[in-house]
């Protein structure tokens, strides 16, 4: 027995060699940003946390956090890169297999790559309270990713090259393997309403607390969290809240005039503190501040999915019409600034519209949910087109509808134009495992 198994090994080795499949060599994310020329145009295997958020699909650097330029991720094969950035790879076709510096890159569908992306998209589509909710994920994943390995440039007064802003080393994913989910503190489904408190400060309150105000220098992105934390668990105790540094962010700050606004939020979204100081003119003898302190508090009118649940979110697009693709024409018209006047029949269309979108994209209508919400339309030439918004009653399927009508005037008068007419339909739809 010991010896078949022995030659089996032998002659599927032999087999793997002869067919020609490369080995991924493994390495540390650490390796890849500290080292990076040394693994260009390799296929490597990296086990690290995925970080994905608006202009950001990168892996995480424990270890070697401030090592640069970091590791920007894409997928191999048509699968495009799920979040917008300069490197403009939302959108691919269908049956393509992208190159990278002429390096054909496949992608291998498999349990493991469809959990991947599942667990990545899952996250709150709708708002908390009346504020949308921004990078909102469910959870936090780490896998096991191989690919090939780009390494950027290393040369001084120069961008790295791949990436948001040309700011990455860059792995073109193949393949996935050990996904990891955690699931964060964001709330699935249900439906919040908030409530803010103000406190006006003393003088010699406002002084205190912008006396933790410290410039960050060259201090590290934990160290920068730190400075912010100590004033805003300042504004939360004002209410009797412990405010625990690891359960919440920085959300917010901004300069208008004298006054400095800073803003703290927890994981969960449901509390949010904000602390605005003003400086008076003779602000250098140290007693001329003012200042007041914000809490919101959310709760739950309509109950959230239980934070045990499994979820999965998907995503479906629907063309109705052979148009160029709506959101990059929608871009170039906003680069254009390219913008027409309104006109009172475009939410009425787009409500008119909403149940063939939904059935188009494989989603249950069911009764209630937000009203549609429509953006200004952005026009260029005789045509406009607009993005309108629809969520649904739980928060679990959201829809966007692309909209386009012909005949407006050169100078935006919608009179003798044509009808607006659905072009394409993208949905977001996060279900329950069973």
């Amino acid at each position: 027995m010991r010896r078949a198994a022995i030659a089996y090994l032998i002659l599927s080795s032999a087999l793997t060699a002869a067919a020609g499949v490369e080995k991924p060599l493994a390495v540390t994310v650490c390796d890849l940003v500290k080292n990076p020329a040394a693994y260009n145009h390799k296929l490597v295997e990296v086990t690290a946390p995925i970080e994905l958020a608006f202009e950001n699909f990168s892996l995480g650097q424990p270890g070697c956090e401030e090592a640069y330029p970091h590791v920007w991720l894409m997928y191999g094969g048509d699968e495009p890169t799920p979040t917008a950035s300069t490197w403009n790879d939302t959108e691919r076709k269908k049956g393509t297999v992208v190159r990278v510096d002429g390096i054909a890159i496949p992608l291998r569908r498999d349990a493991a790559m469809e959990r991947l992306q599942n667990k990545l998209k899952a996250m709150r589509l709708g708002k908390v309270g009346d504020q949308p909710c921004y990078d909102c994920y469910l959870y936090h994943v780490t896998a096991t990713l191989s690919g090939v390995f780009f390494a950027g440039s290393t040369a001084a007064n120069s961008l790295p090259g791949y990436g948001h802003l040309g700011c990455c080393n860059l792995l073109a994913i193949e393949g996935a393997r050990d996904v990891v989910a955690t699931r964060t503190k964001v709330p699935v489904g249900g439906s919040f309403q908030c409530a803010t408190e103000e406190k006006q400060l003393t003088a010699e309150e406002a002084s205190r607390l912008q006396a933790f105000d410290e410039p960050c220098g060259t201090r590290s992105y934990a160290e920068c969290q730190a400075l912010d934390y100590k004033p805003m668990a300042a504004v939360a105790a004002m209410w009797g809240d412990g405010l625990k540094r690891e359960e919440g962010f920085p959300d917010g700050g901004v300069i208008s005039g004298n006054t400095r606004t800073t803003g703290w939020r927890t994981l969960d979204r449901l509390r949010y503190y904000e602390l605005l100081i003003t400086a008076g003119s003779d602000a250098a003898s140290g007693d001329s501040f003012s200042g007041r302190a914000r809490r919101t508090v959310c709760t739950a009118v309509i109950e959230p999915l239980p934070a045990s649940a499994e979820v999965n979110c998907s995503s479906f697009k629907k063309e109705f019409q052979p148009v160029e693709s709506m959101e990059r024409r929608i871009r170039q018209a906003k680069d254009l600034h390219e913008v027409k006047v309104m006109s009172p029949s475009l939410e009425l269309a787009a409500r008119d519209a909403l149940p063939k979108a939904l059935k188009a994209v494989s989603v249950a209508v069911e009764p209630g949910g937000e009203p549609v919400d429509c953006e200004m339309p952005l026009g260029w030439g005789n045509e406009e087109s607009a993005r309108c918004f629809w969520l649904n009653r739980t928060s679990t399927v959201s829809l966007f509808l692309y909209m386009i009508r012909s005949g407006v005037h050169g100078d935006g008068d919608p009179k003798g134009a044509g009808p607006w007419v659905l072009v394409s339909a993208y949905a977001d739809v996060c279900e329950v495992e069973q």
